[in-house]
């Protein structure tokens, strides 16, 4: 059974993925830095709720859906990617 840092970095990971954005772009939109979107998607790192909060609100999400294993759609288009980007 993997633990809950292992599952909740591994669905940060695949929302990330499925929105088509770099680890450095959700660091930014979430205000964090990307060594700790890197902590949190290796499972290394436990984090506050207000963490999960940006990571939620900078992904288009909501809370519950980065704890959630049910498969996840891919995206074509993000309308939470950073313009530019």
């Amino acid at each position: 059974m993997l633990s809950i840092l292992v599952r909740f970095g591994k669905r940060v990971r695949s929302l990330r993925r499925a929105q088509n954005l770099t680890q450095d772009q959700l660091a930014r939109a979430a205000d964090l830095s990307t060594r700790t979107i890197q902590k949190i998607e290796a499972g290394q790192m436990n984090i506050l709720l207000t963490t999960v909060d940006r990571i939620q609100t900078a992904l288009g999400c909501k809370g519950g859906d980065l704890f959630d294993d049910s498969p996840i759609m891919v995206m074509e288009d993000s309308p939470h990617r950073p313009k530019g980007k």
